[in-house]
């Protein structure tokens, strides 16, 4: 059974677990349609498309004053110049050189023209809401980007995803968030950005 962390308190929790036993937060939800897991966040299915009713507790999650005290939040803001490469980095090095815990990710997305032939979804703000934590969490943050002609290069990009999983056994996937556009020439730009914690090796 392989170990989780709750997205909202970072508790240990297994793998499957829809509800943290810490402090409640529901994990994930299934689509209506397709039956596969999905984020809380999304209000349509990645998989399938599928819209997708989001209750008003998980839209804007509330919690008491007391509980938030202690929550900050760090911005990016990037320039269209740079490609997603460098913005991860970015991102990874503030990860590695701060102890915190992650309680959410609000990213905003563009369609990123800058450098001809290389067009990606990209990143051009990201919010991160932490709290101070007394060691590293061993966060690390990780994209990939595929472009397509005629329709949305998603299974091209699912791979990819699926191929990294695979590929990094000690990493576990705290938060997935797709992005696309379609450019004026009818080609279709995607992204996908996930967050993971390396697991321990006990």
């Amino acid at each position: 059974m392989k170990i989780m962390f709750c997205w909202k308190c970072g508790n240990e929790i297994n793998e499957g677990d829809k509800f943290c036993t810490k402090c409640g937060a529901q994990q994930f939800k299934v689509c209506t349609k397709c039956q596969k897991r999905i984020s809380i966040f999304d209000g349509f299915c990645i998989y399938c498309g599928e819209k997708l009713i989001v209750p008003k507790a998980v839209q804007k999650p509330k919690q008491k004053q007391k509980d938030q005290k202690n929550f900050k939040t760090y911005s990016f803001k990037f320039s269209n110049i740079i490609l997603n490469a460098s913005k991860r980095d970015e991102i990874n090095k503030w990860l590695s050189e701060n102890n915190v815990i992650i309680h959410y990710l609000k990213p905003r997305f563009y369609l990123n023209t800058f450098c001809p032939g290389k067009w990606q979804a990209s990143i051009d703000t990201l919010d991160i809401l932490y709290e101070p934590a007394e060691t590293n969490q061993n966060y690390y943050f990780e994209y990939a980007s595929v472009s397509g002609w005629i329709k949305r290069p998603t299974e091209k990009l699912e791979k990819i995803y699926n191929d990294w999983k695979e590929t990094h056994p000690e990493y576990q996937i705290l938060w997935k968030k797709e992005a696309d556009f379609q450019t004026t020439r009818s080609e279709y730009v995607m992204s996908i950005f996930v967050l993971c914690k390396k697991i321990e090796q006990k």
